[in-house]
């Protein structure tokens, strides 16, 4: 009998190999179809309108309007109430793939030029300021391909968040990653904190060149998938440190389309919509005004449900993935609060806590397919050595650290085994002291 072949005479059913099964699993989660009806309105008609008129990607145009406000809103706006002892901040990480000419920099464009003129004409006013106060500090924010230092130090000299904007963002990737530094070591540490907003110094070890106390920075990237393949997937401390994590993703794979001579009318008053929306942002931001905005007990349920979807998950088919997916939560809390910064509105409702968390849902489906390859294979090399050192050993049951000691394998790859395989392992916690054992219910012949 082939393998998948169902041999119902004989009272079996469908047999896969254990490959097939993991991939089946994983199946569910990677296969999300980008929700077009969760954005804001304004956001929504501005993403269809520039669609039509300059023929961006829709998925691109909404990502990247999302990723602006954010840019914009930092720390000065916060989210209560939708988790229990915790606000939330508007900062977000958004890397967008799309290949080359798939609407990256023509999709940004429109998007970023008001934003961009604004902080234009506030240079333009602080060079005339410093010709009578030497001591007035630039207003500029936003910033390309910077190193994590220089952020750090410009945030120490503005005591203001940071917006990091490109649309060719290789280079931003290449420095994350440790391309340029001596040791290799990654920016993980300050990428990690500026995102939580938790206190970072840096320089010389010795001097302490600099010390901030809220690091915050939102960041809008946009590079082509080999690029990311390349930097952040190679790159494993970057998701066992929770870089990735902290990520919201999306891509694009469009065709190139024919030029069919219409020529859509453009309808000024959309885009005049989204540039006042801008202006309402930039003005909080100039006057350092801090604005909290609330969460309904409905919408608090629904963020609850969607923290509990993911535990589930990660207890089971997505054993092993809880570095990328942990924050799913978070992230849809700040999501929800852009979107009511969006809207002007000074609460979350049950509906954008919904929209909020399948955003997450399509962008855990990007980094998953990013991440997921080779994932089965792991899976069972993981399993075969585990399950020989048991035989080798001739007990049923190991501690933790005799594994990580004999054959570096750590607990979370023990835990990922235990999932997909629970008729032969299960990890337990040690009941006296610390640590933990995992038991082989196997046959040892």
């Amino acid at each position: 009998m082939e393998l998948g072949e169902n041999e119902n005479d004989m009272g079996a059913v469908d047999y896969k190999p254990q490959k097939m099964l993991i991939d089946d699993r994983l199946s569910k989660y990677t296969e999300v179809d980008f929700p077009t009806d969760a954005f804001p309105n304004t956001i929504k008609e501005l993403s269809k309108h520039l669609e039509e008129t300059i023929h961006a990607p829709y998925e691109m145009l909404s990502f990247c309007s999302l990723g602006i406000i954010a840019g914009i809103a930092g720390y000065y706006y916060k989210l209560v109430g939708a988790v229990n002892g915790q606000t939330q901040t508007a900062n977000l990480y958004l890397l967008g793939s799309g290949g080359s000419s798939q609407g990256k920099s023509i999709a940004l464009k429109p998007l970023s030029a008001f934003l961009e003129d604004e902080q234009g004409r506030w240079i333009k006013q602080y060079r005339e300021e410093r010709k009578t106060n030497p001591d007035a500090i630039s207003p500029m924010f936003i910033f390309s391909n910077s190193t994590s230092e220089a952020l750090a130090k410009r945030m120490g000299e503005v005591d203001s968040p940071l917006f990091s904007l490109d649309a060719e963002a290789g280079e931003i990737l290449d420095i994350i990653t440790g391309k340029y530094n001596k040791n290799n070591i990654t920016d993980a540490d300050f990428y990690n904190r500026a995102w939580s907003i938790e206190s970072y110094s840096g320089g010389r070890v010795h001097s302490g060149d600099f010390y901030i106390q809220k690091p915050c920075l939102s960041s809008l990237w946009l590079t082509q998938p080999y690029k990311i393949r390349q930097t952040i997937v190679s790159k494993e401390s970057l998701k066992d440190s929770g870089f990735v994590g902290r990520l919201i993703m999306f891509g694009v794979d469009v065709q190139m389309q024919e030029d069919k001579g219409n020529v859509p009318k453009e309808n000024p008053q959309i885009l005049e919509k989204w540039n006042c929306t801008i202006g309402r942002l930039l003005n909080t931001r100039r006057n350092k005004s801090f604005i909290e905005i609330c969460a309904d007990d409905e919408a608090k349920e629904v963020f609850r449900l969607f923290h509990n979807e993911i535990v589930r998950a990660l207890k089971g088919d997505l054993g092993g993935f809880e570095a990328l997916l942990g924050k799913s939560r978070e992230k849809a809390c700040r999501v929800a609060l852009n979107f009511a910064i969006c809207d002007g509105v000074k609460r979350v409702n049950e509906q954008t806590a919904k929209n909020a968390c399948d955003i997450i849902r399509y962008s855990n489906a990007k980094i998953l397919e990013l991440y997921s390859s080779g994932y089965a294979e792991r899976v069972e090399k993981i399993k075969a050595t585990t399950e020989d050192f048991f035989k080798e050993r001739g007990v049923d049951a190991l501690t933790v650290s005799e594994l990580k000691r004999n054959k570096r394998i750590e607990l979370d790859e023990l835990k990922l085994i235990s999932s997909h395989f629970p008729n032969l392992f299960s990890v337990e916690k040690v009941e006296k002291g610390k640590g933990y054992i995992i038991m082989y219910k196997g046959e040892f012949n």
